[in-house]
């Protein structure tokens, strides 16, 4: 994992930003971040768990993720982001 982070190109089939490379391109751009979030936070580190909760402990966890998904200080521990732009 260490390895792929570190030697990241624009030649890779698979590539990311950081947070900060994201805002910055927008910038760039002259465009306007509306939200920028995690879509998945850390679910991929608790599929088993999560596959395994009542539909209220899951109620429960959905409402946790939608209230802290756009913390600037957890953008990333999610493997995918989001983020919404406008002209």
């Amino acid at each position: 994992m260490l390895k792929f982070y570190s030697t990241r190109g624009e030649d890779d089939p698979f590539t990311y930003l950081l947070p900060e490379e994201i805002e910055k391109t927008a910038h760039d751009h002259q465009l306007k971040i509306l939200h920028h979030l995690t879509s998945d936070g850390t679910a991929y580190m608790r599929g088993e768990q999560l596959n395994n909760l009542t539909k209220e402990s899951f109620d429960q966890y959905m409402k946790l993720h939608l209230e802290t998904c756009e913390y600037k200080y957890i953008l990333g521990y999610g493997l995918h982001g989001l983020i919404i732009l406008t002209a």
